[in-house]
């Protein structure tokens, strides 16, 4: 377990300024956000009255994701159930298919087992009243239930009581039926993977560390004020602070448009015919490096090969 006190809450803190930093990486370096396209973007971190540690808003989606670390230790359904109280706050009154919410931890799952299912019923069904009302499941010890009455005593652990109660079991089941939980996500693994992304676009060989240091210290000046949105024109003055240029990250980003564009165009003036091509799909390893050179024209534009 995380020893308790100051080390545990600086720890903590830690933990999610490197999920921050990996947001930012993610929608400055690829447009992407767990992955999904993202669209005129807002993060918000911190945010004011809860509702998870930080969110990501935009035309296209809304993510909210709560970070807790408990290094060698395991989550309970108590704890889960804290989890889903929080998240609670963070549900939008217009409810969308392309919501999703998360709780992201180093810790492992404890005795979750009838709790994943009764999730993967949720995501099944059609609504509240197509959860099963048979079929007493151990929860633990103090509830033992079926799915409907676990799902009435998650509403009512989560009430919200400026909602009128058919309204909260609708939001409540859009929550769990979008729900998700990432166990063993270690810091390290965190930091490995947001100085890959920086590897491609630092200014020299070997600045990534520096780079994500420096960005961990911008961002925990911004969080020190609290509540703190940043839309992207805020995420590119980050990057130009720590010597990372948005400019190039934009042509990296059209790369690989662009030279399929050329590719197609000249494949038509050779008559190429993919439908008769007997070759299958090449594909390249995710763990195998690409070389990028890269360099400025005269007139300072930048140019990627």
């Amino acid at each position: 377990m995380t020893q308790a006190g100051g080390p545990a809450a600086i720890n903590g803190f830690l933990y999610q300024i490197l999920h921050h930093i990996g947001w930012l990486a993610n929608i400055r370096l690829s447009g992407k956000i767990d992955g999904e396209d993202v669209q005129n973007a807002l993060l918000i971190l911190e945010p004011i009255g809860g509702g998870g540690d930080a969110r990501a808003e935009s035309t296209n989606g809304y993510l909210v994701e709560q970070y807790k670390t408990r290094k060698g230790g395991t989550w309970a359904l108590s704890d889960i159930e804290a989890i889903l109280c929080d998240l609670r706050k963070a549900v939008p009154e217009t409810l969308v298919n392309t919501d999703s919410y998360q709780f992201v931890t180093d810790g492992r799952a404890g005795r979750l087992q009838q709790f994943n299912k009764f999730l993967a019923n949720v995501k099944l069904a059609d609504g509240p009243e197509g959860l099963s009302k048979l079929k007493p499941k151990t929860f633990r010890k103090t509830i033992i239930c079926s799915d409907s009455a676990y799902f009435d005593h998650i509403v009512e652990v989560t009430r919200n009581d400026h909602v009128g109660p058919e309204a909260e079991r609708e939001i409540v089941f859009h929550l769990l039926s979008h729900f998700t939980i990432r166990f063993n996500i270690e810091a390290q693994d965190i930091v490995t993977k947001i100085e890959n992304q920086l590897r491609l676009f630092a200014p020299n060989r070997w600045d990534e560390g520096r780079i994500r240091e420096h960005l961990v210290g911008v961002l925990m000046e911004k969080l020190s004020e609290g509540e703190t949105r940043i839309e992207l024109a805020a995420i590119n003055d980050m990057f130009r602070h720590v010597r990372l240029s948005p400019e190039r990250l934009q042509n990296y980003a059209r790369l690989a448009e662009t030279m399929g564009a050329l590719t197609n165009r000249r494949l038509t003036r050779l008559d190429y015919q993919p439908e008769q091509d007997v070759r299958s799909t090449p594909e390249w390893p995710a763990d195998k490096p690409v070389l990028i050179i890269t360099g400025e024209s005269g007139t300072g534009k930048t140019w990627q090969l």
